[in-house]
């Protein structure tokens, strides 16, 4: 298990491990790729898979995360389509505010209302932005699923 507790230290965003994944044709003892499940203040997002990094607003309100497609269809999924996903804990929220088709976006933290993260193209190596944005403007707020 991962713990991330926000900084005031009253919630934990807990990953857990969730299986893993292996490309075909991978040898039966090499290791596979790890999924991980979140649960944010007893909250679950069930059989979602996320990267084992997030990242908390000051007031501890946000909490952002990267989150891979589900279902899982290949390995090249999990390493190629990637979205961040903003919980808006106390209210029991969530919005996507950024997606890469071909690629992994990372949140990196929180400025105030702006949410600081990088966007990174897979083809391109070495090609990575930072890109900053207001989570105020967003109004696609709906009820954590799980």
């Amino acid at each position: 298990m991962i713990d991330v507790s926000s900084p005031s230290g009253l919630v934990t965003a807990t990953f857990s491990p969730g299986g893993e994944m292996r490309p075909e044709g991978l040898d039966a003892r090499a290791d596979g790729f790890q999924l991980w499940h979140l649960t944010i203040a007893g909250t679950g997002f069930g059989d979602r898979v996320f990267k084992p990094h997030g990242v908390w607003s000051s007031d501890n309100r946000f909490f952002a995360v990267t989150e891979y497609p589900t279902p899982l269809e290949s390995l090249s999924d999990l390493l190629s389509k990637t979205h961040i996903l903003v919980i808006d804990v106390p209210p029991g929220l969530e919005c996507v505010v950024a997606k890469q088709s071909r690629g992994t976006v990372t949140p990196i933290s929180f400025e105030g209302n702006l949410l600081v993260f990088s966007r990174e193209i897979r083809q391109a190596i070495g090609l990575r932005r930072i890109v900053e944005i207001d989570i105020t403007q967003f109004e696609n707020w709906r009820p954590v699923a799980a």
